[in-house]
Parts: structure tokens; sequence; C-alpha cells
């Protein structure tokens, strides 16, 4: 009886509260990434070479790498953009770069279609950041590129609603009629007209007068 008694008095501890043994959660890894350097520019390359070993990236040289690889073609200040369509049928991830690459190189590298533009000048850091940006999509840009790119958006969509004075004024701008001359004709002082050309030029979202003048005679308004 006492033995009975004596398991009867013995709490049972729900099966939802029982200890269970504590498993480690698993260790998520990158997946490796391979780039070739590609180019003409051996100490750009080395210096490539150096930076992403660093930072946990393989360089294959200038051994293509495969599928889902990283290609970098390196460009010499004065040479035009590659082709890459052979790269993006091989399905390799392209990225320009270039010693001291200015906007206009990085906005026509986007533009050509690389999936995005390395400064070799900027910080190691960058640098890696940019190549891993490119393998899932995006694409990391400076202030300057990312401001020039929302300017051409913006022109290639056209130039907005133009009054028939700002219409007029384009047409004299393109047939080479000087501000000065231009305020004379609209009765405004020099100063005005300089401020409602510069309006004008942020509508249609361009910088400059030979910017407002290929806007406005792509889209047959002169």
């Amino acid at each position: 009886m006492e033995a009975v008694r004596s398991l009867a008095d013995t709490p049972v501890v729900p099966q939802s509260l029982a200890i269970r043994p504590v498993r480690e959660p698993a260790v998520r890894q990158e997946r490796a990434i391979e780039v070739g350097l590609e180019g003409e520019c051996p100490i750009i390359k080395s210096g490539l070479h150096q930076v992403l070993r660093e930072h946990g990236i393989t360089v294959t040289g200038s051994r293509r790498p495969g599928r889902g690889g990283v290609v970098v073609l390196v460009h010499r200040g004065d040479e035009a953009l590659r082709d890459i369509r052979g790269y993006v049928e091989a399905g390799c991830v392209v990225l320009a770069a270039q010693p001291g690459p200015t906007s206009g190189f990085e906005v026509s590298a986007l533009v050509a279609g690389y999936h995005g533009v390395i400064d070799c000048q900027g910080p190691s850091s960058e640098i890696a950041v940019s190549i891993r940006a490119a393998l899932t999509g995006r694409v990391v840009l400076s202030e300057a590129v990312a401001r020039r790119l929302a300017g051409r958006a913006r022109s290639d969509q056209g130039p907005g609603d133009l009054t028939e004075a700002e219409a007029r004024w384009l047409v004299g701008l393109a047939r080479g009629t000087s501000v000065v001359d231009l305020a004379t004709a609209e009765a405004y002082s020099e100063r005005a007209m300089y401020r409602r050309l510069s309006d004008l030029y942020r509508k249609m979202g361009v910088r400059t007068r030979g910017e407002a003048i290929a806007v406005a005679s792509r889209h047959g308004l002169i």
C-alpha cells in the first residue's frame, strides 16, 4: 500500500513541459562568390584581387567564372565600354570598373546593361558591397550617379506640359538666340529671363540649354 500511495502522490509532468534537448541553430553560410577580372589594367586588377580576397571572395583571375559568378571588366580611362551580351548569356553578373570613374562613365555603363559599377578608388568595403549587391539584383550607386540617372529618366519621359511661352523660348534657343535677345523680345530683364529658363530646365528634368534643346527635339517640340 505504501508503494501504491507513493506512486499516486508523484506529480505527473505534462508532455508539453517535458524537457527536450536544445538544438543549436543552423549556421547560415554565405554562398561562395567567384569573380573573374578582365581588362588591360594590371595594376588595378592586382589591387582588386587583393581587396576581394581580404573580403572572402574567390578570384578566378582572367578565367571566366561559372554560371552565377561575377565578371569585372576593368576599362582604361579612354576605353569604350565593351559588349557584355556573351557574359550575360553565360549566366554571369557583369560589373564595370575604371581607374577614378566619372559619373558619366558610371551612368553609361548602367545604361549599357552592366549590373553595377566599381569605384576602384573607393573604400575596399564598398567594392565588396557592390559585388554582393549585384548578385542579388541590386545596384549600389553614389549620390551623384543616382541624381544623374533620375534626371535622365525624367528627360526620357518627356518635357511635361510646356506653356506656349516656354515652347517659344526653346525654339529661340535652338535657333541660337542669346538670352539677352530672348529677354528683350519677351520684355523681361536679363536676370528674370535666366530665372525663367532655369525653372524651365528644372521642369524638363535637365540642367543645361543643350540638354533642353535635345529633349525638345527628341519629342518633336522644335
